[in-house]
């Protein structure tokens, strides 16, 4: 973890799982059995709140002179900090303000700003079963924003930025319509139609495989109006 361009060493996995979903819910009160619920989940320890004092007193100290506050209160813990020092919370800022904008360059910007705060992998070295599910809605939220990305650069004239942005997730999502769509169109605007066309054959195929489809050329509806959008 940083803090004003400082690094800061928060301990073990237990800890570091503490001050992470103290983070996400940051300004907000977590009461204690929640804590314990998310940190340990159906089966805390006989001393779960005891070993969670202990993790909050050594946070405070970790976090002593950052500006970053941890009371008790409300039944619970609070993680008292300016919302826009922390990257997960500025992001969704950003990506709402993004909804809401006038035209597609001050959208695409906003956007831009908010994957640039994205930084590998979030919550690693943490531990319990709450985050790993927080972890994939985050991953999901990364997706969307990568598409819309996509879609304003393509609109804008500058498709050829996105092609590589857009390979990794068509190919660990082969069949999923808005990918595979953007891909294609991307790849068709900058000259690469007949590899817009192998994408659509290889998903195609996949989903043939999956049905027992045997026509060949056969095509699911999304992406024949995909394939149409894709044409110069």
């Amino acid at each position: 973890m940083s803090a004003d361009g400082r690094s800061i060493h928060i301990g073990p996995p237990r800890r570091r799982s503490v001050l992470a979903i103290l983070l996400v819910e940051a300004n907000q009160p977590v009461r204690l059995e929640r804590l314990v619920d998310r940190v340990w989940g159906d089966r805390p320890p006989a001393s779960a709140q005891n070993v969670l004092a202990s993790h909050i007193a050594r946070l405070r100290t970790a976090l002593a002179g950052t500006g970053v506050r941890l009371p008790r209160g409300d039944g619970g813990y609070r993680l008292e900090v300016d919302p826009d020092r922390i990257d997960l919370h500025v992001s969704r800022v950003l990506l709402r303000q993004a909804t809401v904008a006038g035209d597609d360059a001050t959208a695409d910007g906003l956007v831009s700003r908010a994957l640039a705060l994205w930084r590998g992998d979030p919550f690693t070295g943490t531990t319990g079963p709450w985050l790993p599910r927080v972890r994939d809605a985050l991953f999901n939220q990364w997706l969307v924003a990568v598409l819309d990305h996509a879609e304003y650069e393509v609109r804008l004239g500058r498709p050829a930025g996105v092609v590589g942005e857009l390979i990794g997730p068509a190919d660990r999502h082969p069949l999923d319509e808005r990918i595979l769509g953007q891909l294609m169109v991307a790849l068709s605007r900058t000259g690469r139609r007949a590899e817009a066309l192998e994408r659509q054959r290889g998903a195609a195929a996949v989903v043939g495989q999956a049905h027992g489809w045997t026509s060949k050329g056969s095509t699911p509806m999304g992406w024949s109006r995909q394939a149409s959008r894709a044409r110069p």
